[in-house]
């Protein structure tokens, strides 16, 4: 079956989450915003002092990553730096503790902006059959972010979903270091290469996410504390006290999941005909798999693919990223979208 297959990167869900020049700043905030409610309800009860002290763990583990973000080009740069950094794998702390932090901020700040990208909704209103309410088995999407922006709006159509574990399984997702990698072959999937937000223990079972609600509504400020004590506490609980590991993944870290994803990956490219990037730069740190994922494509296909750039600011050197990857890549094989306000959905997909 030949497929179609979106590779995203995080300005897919650029709508949502702050970008890369942004993300220190939006960390910084949601310190803040810890530490304003631990002024808020310290003193208030026994109780409330016990969980502001959680509360204050939290704050400054946002604030230590708020400063490696700072002294660093990206977040994915200053996690690169503490894992060179450690003597060996054994020591390893400050950088499971990092993406841990990860795991935090993007939960706050999802339960602080609500809102659903609305390209994602409006890519699945527009692919969703009726009644069964299935993606088309000719399409993949492989992605670069840890996010589950995609598992969310999928949630907001299917009423029969009770958590995103769920949307999980329905939308037939890989990730590293789990115990499923559901086969693509002549089906649709997700692979996530860089894992995803939540925690995985050592028998691989998931955690997806840290309990924030997924449509919660906007609450007054003295009542925030009441409705992020759970994320708290679950985050102390899966970081801090539990041997659960953060189930974000770079491109460096090893898959130690049962079944493994780079197979999928082969899969969902050498099915594939027509190629479509979306906010994806490609950096170094992931060049090996990319290299991977293109030497696939252009092997099983030789001359019969295309790939389309859905940039409206830097496709051009994007292109130039991808030629560099494989040098029988022609550019005849690239066409550029501009559009920023919805994915592209080629005719090819039925």
């Amino acid at each position: 079956m030949s497929k179609v297959t979106y590779l995203l990167g995080a300005g897919a869900s650029a709508g949502t989450y702050p970008v890369v020049d942004d993300m220190a700043n939006a960390i910084g905030h949601i310190a803040r915003q810890l530490n304003g409610i631990v002024n808020t309800e310290r003193g208030k009860t026994d109780r409330n002092n016990e969980l502001m002290e959680q509360f204050e763990i939290a704050r400054k583990d946002m604030v230590a990553l708020q400063e490696g973000c700072e002294g660093h080009l990206s977040i994915d740069t200053y996690l690169r730096k503490l894992f060179l950094s450690a003597r060996d794998k054994s020591d390893l702390h400050k950088y499971h503790q990092a993406k841990s932090s990860i795991v935090l901020f993007f939960e706050l700040y999802r339960y602080y902006s609500k809102t659903i990208d609305k390209r994602y909704d409006a890519f699945l209103a527009a692919l969703l059959k009726e009644g069964d309410l299935t993606m088309p088995d000719s399409m993949n999407i492989v992605s670069w972010n840890y996010d589950y922006e995609i598992e969310r709006a999928y949630k907001n159509y299917d009423n029969r979903l009770l958590d995103i574990d769920q949307a999980f399984n329905v939308l037939n997702i890989s990730y590293k270091n789990s115990r499923h990698c559901g086969d693509l072959r002549n089906k649709f999937g997700i692979v996530k290469i860089n894992g995803t937000i939540g925690y995985h223990n050592q028998e691989y079972y998931q955690k997806i996410g840290l309990g924030a609600r997924i449509n919660s509504e906007i609450v007054e400020y003295e009542q925030q504390g009441q409705h992020l004590f759970p994320i708290i506490q679950n985050y102390i609980e899966l970081t801090y006290n539990n041997p659960w590991m953060p189930s974000i993944s770079f491109a460096w870290d090893q898959d130690s999941g049962e079944r493994k994803i780079m197979e999928n990956l082969k899969h969902a490219v050498e099915e594939t005909e027509l190629l479509i990037v979306i906010g994806y730069s490609f950096p170094y740190f992931n060049r090996e798999i990319d290299r991977m994922l293109f030497n696939n494509l252009v092997t099983m296909k030789r001359k019969g693919y295309k790939i389309i750039v859905q940039d409206p600011y830097n496709a051009e050197s994007i292109i130039e990223n991808i030629m560099g990857l494989n040098n029988t890549i022609r550019s005849s094989s690239f066409n550029i979208k501009l559009d920023k306000k919805q994915f592209y959905i080629p005719h090819e997909l039925k």
